[in-house]
């Protein structure tokens, strides 16, 4: 088992290159990932565990813009910013590199990725492919308690998107999707899922951190939620379907 890393001691705090306002945020997010997510005890965690807990606070501040792309990712400095191990932080790394979060630069080492054009066709014709045969299996599978949930956390990303909130969109958007991939029950699927969501949430909040949202981009999910409810497979396909082409559509003003 590994030490959990200090946050704010002072007689434990490592003199960091990094801003101390930054590197006791990390910390805080890397204990609080490895107790919510990972479902561990800082005290008992093994290094399997701290790799994931790592893996999944980089991967939270890559999306969440903190690190934005282009970025250079110090392995040492990273190693340091969460007081653990370089061998942790390096497993963490490769993952986020085969997750499509980081790339490799000649001369320069390991980056934050950025994503062109063909970058986000290529994540909205998977997000298609992937996205309606999940919703299919949702109809025949959920049950009338989690179909409700849905219903809610639908109707909660159009009234953010009616607001005008785009980033609490976004959000909310996320949320609702991923329920609904968590719907399916297989552990299989479910990361896939997860993991070309927040592909989908990280370019977004790039696009539009500087932009003014125009009208019609929102898409409404009133005929998804309609054909969920129904159990009808073929029209909640059609209806995942027409969101992704509305938002292939809507790369045309941003490229």
């Amino acid at each position: 088992a590994m030490t959990p890393p200090p946050t704010s001691s002072p007689k434990t705090r490592i003199a960091l290159p990094a801003e101390e306002a930054e590197v006791v945020a990390v910390r805080r997010a890397l204990v609080a990932k490895l107790t919510y997510a990972v479902g561990k005890d800082p005290i008992v965690a093994s290094n399997h565990d701290w790799f994931v807990a790592t893996a999944l606070t980089v991967r939270d501040r890559i999306v969440d813009l903190t690190y934005p792309p282009g970025v250079l990712v110090n392995e040492l400095q990273l190693s340091r910013d969460v007081g653990l191990g370089r061998m942790p932080v390096r497993e963490a790394v490769a993952r986020l590199a085969r997750e499509g979060f980081l790339s490799v630069v000649p001369r320069r080492g390991m980056v934050v990725a950025s994503m062109s054009l063909s970058d986000v066709v290529s994540m909205l014709e998977a997000r298609g492919v992937l996205e309606t045969g999940l919703v299919r299996e949702v109809c025949t599978k959920a049950s009338d308690n989690d179909i409700a949930e849905l219903a809610q956390l639908f109707g909660d990303v159009d009234a953010a998107g009616e607001s005008g909130d785009y980033l609490k969109f976004l959000e909310v958007d996320y949320r609702a999707h991923a329920r609904l991939a968590e719907l399916v029950r297989n552990p299989y699927l479910y990361p896939v899922a997860e993991t070309m969501l927040l592909h989908n949430l990280r370019f977004w909040r790039y696009c539009h951190r500087n932009r003014v949202v125009v009208d019609g981009h929102v898409q409404p999910h009133v005929c998804l939620v309609d054909a969920v409810r129904r159990r009808d497979p073929d029209a909640a396909e059609a209806a995942v379907a027409q969101l992704v082409t509305r938002a292939r559509g809507g790369l045309q003003d941003l490229f």
